[in-house]
């Protein structure tokens, strides 16, 4: 797996060392504090051959890239920490190839079933029947039902609560994501809202009120329910 760039299950990328330097220095106030560092996710993002976007919630450096395929690609920080600190040479190419459970950056490889690669939508003829799986869901092409993965940029800087909030909104509440670490930020959402709208109900606040409020406050669409169903 990730030796044939043809396959629409996995992608590859090729950055110079001195464009992914500037791109760290540009993310590093967002990086995760040491007790957001377990559940934080980074995303990689390219929507054409020639950049790819990294993100974390509430920030994106971009940068040039020789890019196979435009795809969208999450894993848990704790997985990418080591690449924010480790010594790379500004002359330097450094190949990264992705794919659903695989990221391999030079030499190194990680696997786990948190690391999600999805590949974005592109011409099939002939094909009505052509499926991706999509956070551990089988999804066709073109069907409405199919979530993107969650939205890193949704998020104010420093508040990943709000991208799961957002996300469970436009999205419903999906336990079956394989990034457990997004799926414990949809949990703790969800137990946040209850104990809120339990200690306000005196007072005549409603759980509906709270999500107006949070709704116009960040921006938030969507109509689903958050509160731990579709």
């Amino acid at each position: 797996m990730l030796d044939s760039p043809e396959n629409s299950q996995e992608a590859s990328f090729v950055v110079a060392g001195a464009a992914f330097i500037r791109a760290r220095k540009n993310l590093k106030p967002a990086y995760p504090k040491k007790k957001q560092s377990t559940t934080a996710i980074v995303g990689i993002v390219a929507t054409t051959t020639n950049e790819v976007s990294i993100q974390l919630a509430g920030a994106s450096a971009k940068l040039p890239a020789i890019v196979s395929r435009p795809f969208t690609f999450q894993m848990p920080w704790i997985f990418f920490q080591q690449l924010v600190t480790e010594q790379v040479d500004e002359a330097a190419t450094i190949q990264f190839q992705v794919c659903n459970g695989v990221f391999k950056y030079g030499d190194t490889s990680l696997k786990s079933n948190q690391i999600l690669f999805r590949a974005e939508k592109i011409e099939i003829k002939n094909t009505a029947a052509a499926e991706v799986t999509v956070s551990g869901e089988q999804a066709t092409f073109g069907r409405s039902d199919n979530p993107p993965l969650p939205d890193l940029m949704a998020a104010p800087l420093g508040l990943p609560l709000i991208a799961a909030y957002s996300y469970m909104k436009k999205h419903g509440f999906r336990e079956f994501l394989e990034n457990r670490g997004f799926v414990s930020q949809e949990v703790e959402v969800i137990t946040i809202l209850r104990r809120a709208s339990e200690l306000l109900k005196p007072l005549g606040i409603t759980r509906d009120d709270l999500e107006t409020i949070l709704d116009k406050r960040h921006g938030v669409t969507g109509s689903y329910p958050v509160d731990g169903t579709r």
